[in-house]
């Protein structure tokens, strides 16, 4: 959208804006691939750990990214 309406920027500099924005997602989804591996690989199969410790921590995380969902596109600065 930033290349079809580029407000009062240059299309150049509106498509240069558009990739960080571009490239902020992808390391955000990079990341939290990342975390669900590590999660998946390694404490789904600690058989020490109690379910309930799984559990609580899995309600944790759920809710991390619930939060960061929620948070998504507020707090960082305004291009209009």
């Amino acid at each position: 959208m930033k290349l079809l309406a580029p407000g009062r920027r240059r299309r150049i500099d509106a498509l240069v804006e558009g990739g960080r924005i571009g490239a902020r997602l992808c390391l955000g989804v990079a990341f939290m691939l990342l975390l669900a591996a590590f999660v998946e690989a390694f404490w789904s199969s600690i058989a020490q750990i109690p379910a309930w410790a799984k559990y609580s921590v899995a309600g944790v995380l759920w809710a991390g990214v619930l939060l960061w969902l929620w948070r998504g596109g507020r707090g960082g600065e305004r291009a209009d």
